[in-house]
């Protein structure tokens, strides 16, 4: 017999507490913008999840998640304290589905939490290619949440927390068509005291740091083509509901395919991925992006 969802609420505690992808990179995200421009940036993205990871063991659930987001990012160029800096705002509108053992759950659906970005560049070599960035991240509360969705599993568009991250990266040019990039981040969570934890009581759920590291290669075969391959570590994030012991540790190998296009009136941006291996949570089977992006 398939275990309920409800049997299965220790092993989907940390099921949604993956890297937040407001700290991903694209191959090319450390080179400096140019000061004076405003970035709009469209993007739908979809992921699917499937199989439940509980300690590196995979659980005998017919698992499945669905993950659609539409994200609007605003950001501007400038220049602060004699170094090139970029700061942007993203706000999405999210579709959670929860199918398999998990689809007499509630879904969920609208807005996700605001985030909030300043980025600087200490370093900015643009004759040679080099640049060493750093940035700081602020995810703000402001979500669509209701502690009845997260019973089993946290199906809210919102997180009803605040989150931080300071992330610094680097990115050298390799010859002239290649270039390499690597990032290193650590995310901060605030504590969500409206987390159901059965026979309607209400507790608060904790998460331990988290720390993110990605490398990146990219290479223009021609002029309005750049291609790229992005590999992502990530560990630590254990969590826990009120006094409950930690558990759900997290350690995520993902990766990301790239094909940016740059087109007269604007960047297509097409990207394809998934994880490689996962110790605890739903094993993302793949996500897929298309992003428009332009500049004025």
């Amino acid at each position: 017999m398939t275990p309920k969802p409800l049997s299965v609420t220790a092993m989907l505690a940390a099921a949604l507490l993956r890297p937040a992808q407001a700290v991903d990179l694209l191959p090319t995200d450390v080179i400096a913008p140019p000061p004076g421009i405003t970035t709009v940036q469209l993007s739908y993205l979809s992921s699917r999840r499937g199989d439940l990871y509980r300690d590196g063991v995979r659980q005998p659930l017919d698992t499945r998640l669905t993950v659609d987001q539409l994200q609007l990012r605003v950001g501007r160029a400038f220049t602060w304290r004699a170094h090139p800096s970029f700061a942007y705002a993203q706000l999405a509108q999210r579709h959670l589905e929860p199918g398999g053992a998990l689809s007499s759950l509630e879904r969920g659906s609208g807005l996700g939490d605001l985030t909030l970005v300043l980025a600087t560049w200490p370093d900015a070599d643009r004759k040679n290619g080099r640049y060493t960035a750093v940035a700081g991240y602020v995810t703000l509360p402001t979500g669509s949440y209701d502690a009845r969705r997260t019973l089993s599993l946290n199906t809210n568009p919102g997180e009803n927390r605040y989150q931080a991250a300071v992330q610094a990266g680097y990115s050298h040019r390799l010859g002239s068509r290649g270039n390499v990039m690597t990032a290193f981040d650590a995310q901060w969570f605030g504590d969500n005291d409206g987390h159901r934890r059965g026979a309607g009581r209400i507790g608060t759920l904790e998460q331990q740091l988290l720390y993110n590291w990605q490398i990146a290669f990219s290479y223009s075969p021609a002029a309005p083509l750049t291609l790229g391959l992005s590999y992502f570590y990530s560990q630590g994030g254990a969590s826990r509901i009120d006094d409950a012991p930690w558990g759900g540790r997290l350690r995520v190998h993902r990766y990301t395919l790239s094909g940016i296009v740059k087109l007269p009136f604007a960047s297509l941006i097409l990207q394809y991925g998934g994880d490689l291996k996962t110790d605890n949570g739903l094993f993302e089977d793949q996500r897929f992006a298309v992003r428009v992006l332009t500049i004025f």
